[in-house]
């Protein structure tokens, strides 16, 4: 498959603090519980939405290279007050309020009100915009979800199975470390 093939390409291209980045950033999406997406929502923006919460911590932290992430992702602002998603003509900006909040459904929401008013009313116009993002976002990984809610007791089952098997895969770690 040539599209794995690049991905593994860009992968050994990267420099160390590149992949560290980069396995942060997917590792922080585990930590924050962004393992689903409810149904009714749009999985592009929601996966954009968790990406600007995820970044955002990343660009604060100076082990870690915002610059080493590809072109067009989800990028914060200089200022803090929102991010930039896609490149060229397609970039687009999103700005809020009260961007350091670490949930991301209140950027969700913010997002889809200000797609909402880009395309005036037309649900047309607002489906292409969010194809349109969901394209441009270079780190826009399965978004599909599987449908259910983040109140399901299934998924809450299997989370608290996830979060059992990370601790001991981090207690074996530890303790092989001898520290």
């Amino acid at each position: 498959n040539k599209a794995r093939n690049d991905k593994v390409l860009d992968w050994v291209r990267l420099s160390e603090v590149g992949r560290r980045t980069v396995l942060a950033h997917e590792i922080l999406h585990l930590v924050f519980e962004h393992l689903s997406t409810p149904r009714s929502f749009h999985p592009q923006i929601a996966n954009i939405a968790k990406d600007a919460v995820i970044n955002r911590c990343l660009q604060q932290d100076s082990a870690f290279s915002m610059d080493e992430l590809p072109v067009g992702c989800v990028y914060p602002t200089r200022d803090q007050t929102g991010f930039t998603v896609g490149q060229g003509k397609d970039q687009q900006t999103f700005t809020f309020k009260d961007f350091p909040n670490m949930d991301w459904l209140p950027i969700y929401q913010e997002m889809m009100k200000q797609l909402e008013q880009k395309s005036q009313g037309s649900r047309a116009k607002l489906e292409e915009l969010i194809k349109a993002l969901g394209k441009s976002n270079p780190m826009d990984g399965d978004t599909e979800g599987d449908g259910r809610s983040e109140d399901d007791p299934s998924l809450q089952q299997e989370a608290n199975r996830f979060r059992i098997s990370v601790q001991n895969a981090a207690d074996n770690a530890v303790k092989q470390k001898g520290t």
